[in-house]
């Protein structure tokens, strides 16, 4: 499995220092929230925010995802940045040229997505203030989960189609007892 995934690592051309975030930055120590909690901070301070404007998005104050285009644009621009850099590492592409291509895209998607944000909060610039940030994180939940279903399913077991986990267990601890 972890060959798997430094195999997948190299082919989108991921380094391990670029997974790593500088923490000093969001340093919560002088409020008295311990170094080890901090993270789980602000994990559930973006999940607050989310849900707040799910909720507001509920009772019809602002409308969070308006169409099916704007869900797309959230979610098909972070994945045109992973094809960019898949084509990077595999040397399709040069890096200086799909990092304009990445820029152009990533502005031509945030103007239309703040578009459809404002027109569908009523122009209201507050509540698309207020929702545009979240539709980017929602965007990459999304896309995190979505990686990791994909992940998940590279590995799925030997089992046939409709067999259940029980019988394919009982048949392969049979197997190895024959060898």
């Amino acid at each position: 499995m972890e060959d798997t995934l430094v195999a997948l690592a190299n082919l989108l051309n991921i380094k391990r220092s670029d997974l790593d975030i500088n923490w000093s930055y969001f340093d919560l120590t002088p409020l008295g929230v311990p170094a080890e909690y901090q993270k789980w901070v602000y994990i559930a301070a973006v999940l607050i925010y989310l849900i707040t404007i799910l909720v507001l998005h509920s009772k019809e104050k602002v409308t969070f995802f308006y169409s099916y285009l704007d869900i797309s644009i959230v979610i098909v621009t972070p994945l045109t940045f992973l094809g960019l850099n898949c084509a990077v590492g595999m040397e399709w592409l040069s890096a200086d040229l799909s990092g304009k291509i990445g820029l152009g895209i990533l502005v031509f998607a945030l103007i239309f997505l703040w578009f459809i944000t404002y027109r569908s909060n009523k122009n209201s610039i507050i509540a698309s203030l207020f929702v545009f940030p979240g539709k980017i994180i929602a965007g990459l939940y999304a896309i995190i989960v979505f990686g990791l279903a994909f992940i998940c399913s590279m590995f799925d077991g030997d089992r046939k189609k409709y067999e259940r986990r029980t019988t394919y267990k009982k048949e392969w601890i049979r197997r190895e007892e024959k060898h």
